[in-house]
């Protein structure tokens, strides 16, 4: 019986430190999406287009952020932790302020109209 018992415990301790490194390893893939510069139209785009990307995005940004406060790990040191913040944060006010108005400025007619999903 207590045989069993270990095993079950053994099991369930198991069972949660994969769990544990499979949301530790999704919340950094987010976050390195949000931090990558090559992402950083696409998401403004989305969010200039649709109203519920626009809000979804921007509470996974806050949950980013609280996420990189919240972090004690060592591997990060504070100006790193900083500057990451500072750019999620960044990214934030562009998608709030719509910032994506001064790409479709800058694009030609026939490019604009090529780049408003709502035509199509």
């Amino acid at each position: 019986m207590e045989k069993l018992v270990i095993l079950l415990f053994l099991s369930l301790a198991s069972y949660l430190a994969y769990f544990d490194y499979n949301v530790t390893q999704k919340n950094k893939n987010l976050i390195n999406y949000y931090l990558s510069p090559l992402n950083r139209r696409e998401i403004i785009k989305k969010c200039f287009y649709d109203r519920s990307e626009k809000k979804r995005i921007l509470l996974e940004i806050d949950r980013c952020i609280c996420r990189i406060q919240l972090n004690r790990d060592k591997s990060f040191m504070s100006y790193e932790r900083r500057e990451r913040i500072k750019y999620l944060k960044q990214l934030k006010c562009e998608i709030i302020s719509g910032s994506y108005r001064e790409i479709l400025a800058e694009l030609s007619e026939e490019d604009r109209k090529f780049d408003n999903w709502d035509s199509f």
